[in-house]
């Protein structure tokens, strides 16, 4: 899977998601994945999670993590936590 794919799928996965409780946060994410490595962020806009594919400096949070894990958590399949224990 290329990065612009992956990206595609983690936009559609935010795309629903009621951000109105959240503090104002952005977070950038490198997918570490040899296949469709790359970096993007989200960031809170409002009730929204804006999600663009690129570097983004004034960042609250910054995360490593491969497609694969990112996607389980974003399914519900996994935590962060268990991500991060599994390594």
């Amino acid at each position: 899977m290329t990065f612009e794919n992956a990206l595609k799928r983690i936009k559609t996965a935010f795309a629903n998601v009621d951000a109105s409780k959240l503090a104002d946060m952005a977070v950038q994410v490198t997918l570490s994945d040899e296949d469709c490595g790359g970096t993007f962020y989200f960031k809170k806009e409002g009730s929204d999670l804006l999600v663009e594919g690129y570097d983004y400096r004034d960042n609250d949070a910054v995360i490593d993590i491969q497609r694969k894990s990112f996607m389980d958590i974003l399914a519900g399949k996994t935590t962060l936590d268990v991500a991060i224990e599994k390594g």
